[in-house]
């Protein structure tokens, strides 16, 4: 079941890529590049673009969390679909961690040389609009279109 669960995961996240979306990715990435270049503190400007959405993740996780507990209180099913969701955004949660390992572990000035340089902050950019859009796509896209998919493969999920 979570087998199947995954492919339905990953046929969303194929249909996301349309060409205005590439675009406004492209657009997105020109924009963060640029504030690199043109700023004098560009580690706070990298902290601050992954440490919002990380705060805006633990809050909806936490919101799950205590939607499944009512849910469970009360009786009601809990679905497989919303707990592989649930796990995908947890996941996310873990690879922030992760990214954020090396910088913690290098020391600022090293982190802040390779912010001068503009491959350095080309890279730095694309790392943190891919990591941006893949958030935004595990929190916010794949939950809303989730509901229409679990009706599909099970209708009794409309009465609940």
């Amino acid at each position: 079941m979570t087998k199947r669960y995954n492919k339905l995961i990953l046929s969303i996240l194929k249909t996301y890529f349309t060409l205005p979306k590439v675009l406004l990715t492209i657009l997105l990435f020109l924009v963060v590049f640029l504030v690199f270049q043109n700023t004098t503190s560009r580690i706070h400007v990298l902290v601050c673009l992954l440490a919002i959405p990380m705060l805006i993740l633990f809050g909806k996780s936490l919101k799950h969390a205590i939607n499944k507990t009512k849910r469970k209180k009360s009786g009601k099913k809990l679905w497989m679909f919303e707990e592989v969701i649930s796990s995908y955004g947890q996941s996310i949660f873990l690879f922030q961690l992760i990214a954020h390992l090396p910088q913690a572990l290098s020391s600022p000035n090293t982190l802040n040389n390779i912010l001068n340089t503009s491959v350095g902050s080309m890279i730095t950019s694309a790392i943190v609009i891919l990591f941006l859009l893949m958030m935004y796509i595990v929190v916010y896209v794949i939950p809303s279109e989730a509901r229409e998919h679990i009706i599909k493969a099970h209708p009794e999920y409309n009465l609940v």
